[in-house]
Formats: C-alpha cells, structure tokens, sequence
C-alpha cells in the first residue's frame, strides 16, 4: 500500500506530504529497503541531504550485493566514450568520476551521488514493469529519467486521426464519425 501511495506522491511531486507517512512506515517496517528507498528519495527532493544519505545508506544496508551493485552501477550516466575505461576498473573509476561529480566537497554526502540514488529510485518506483521483470531504470524511460532528471517540459503531439481516415475515402464529416474521432485523437497523444 505505501508503495502506491509513494507513487501518488512523487506523480504530485509533494514529498514534504510523503514524510510524515514515510517515518510512520519506517517505524513500521524498519527493515524494509525500498522505504528507506523512498525515504532517501522525500528527503533528497526537499534538499534534506543529511537525511537523504543516511536512508539511502540504510537501505543499502539491508540490500542484497547484488541490488545494491544495481545502484552503483554508472553505466546509465557515463557516456558511452567512457565506458570502456569504466569496464577495466569499475571501484577506480566510480571513485574518480564521484569526486569530480561533488559540487560540495566539504558537505560529509555528495549531493550529486545522492541525486543519482533518488533519480533510480524514482525510475523503479514510477516505471518498473513486473509483467517483464524490468527495474525502473531498465525501461526506456527509466533510463532517461536517470540519465537527465526531471523533464523540464513535456512535448504533447496529437495525431491527425481525420486526415488519416480521410486518405482512406472515409466521409469523416459523418456525424457518426464524429464521436470516433474525437475519442481516436484523445488516444493517439503521444508524450514526449
């Protein structure tokens, strides 16, 4: 349940809301990693970094070597001209490419890593599909999600569905066409 509910409020981007729910639940479930998940990602999009790291290194306390290898996984934001150098050393290069990422480097967290955490977070939390077995991150959108962060607008295209059936001689001035049309233009948006 709460995981629907985190849902609703990153969809509403309302995560000062969230908080009070979250530390109910982690009262609750205190060992449940994706809370905690959760938890990192409300207090780093409020810029609570102290309490952001603290979650996030909590759930990657409870988490299996391999989900947490998931999320130290750079592969989605490198380019792919440092890929190979990534592959030869993986802990040498996190560790170089994490520095030169800090935009503070007296803070104890780096908010940037941090940023990293939340954006996985909220690709697995808002894109995952459990029909393919797919994390978040591993769906296209996900993966832009974590790659550039939140859109900074979204691009709506609608299609013409009348011109369309109007190649095909249909009279789409029939008002029995009407009703189709207006419904076939509604389901041929496209978010970009």
């Amino acid at each position: 349940i709460y995981e629907q509910l985190m849902s609703l409020y990153a969809l509403a981007d309302d995560y000062e809301t969230a908080l009070p729910d979250l530390t109910e639940m982690y009262v609750q479930f205190p060992e449940d990693t994706k809370m905690w998940l959760f938890l990192g990602m409300a207090n780093h999009r409020v810029q609570r970094f102290d309490a952001a790291a603290r979650c996030f290194d909590r759930a990657f306390g409870l988490m299996s070597d391999d989900e947490e290898a998931a999320f130290e996984d750079l592969t989605l934001i490198l380019p792919p001209s440092e890929g190979a150098a990534y592959q030869a050393d993986p802990d040498a290069f996190a560790r170089r490419f994490w520095t030169s990422q800090n935009p503070r480097l007296l803070t104890p967290y780096n908010e940037r890593k941090l940023e990293h955490y939340s954006r996985l977070t909220y690709a697995d939390l808002l894109y995952r599909s459990d029909d393919l077995a797919l994390r978040g991150w591993q769906t296209e959108r996900g993966e832009l999600h974590v790659r550039y962060g939140v859109p900074q607008m979204d691009i709506v295209v609608i299609g013409d569905f009348a011109e369309a059936l109007g190649n095909f001689g249909r009279n789409t001035a029939d008002p029995l066409w009407q009703q189709s049309l207006r419904m076939a233009e509604q389901a041929s948006r496209i978010n970009i």
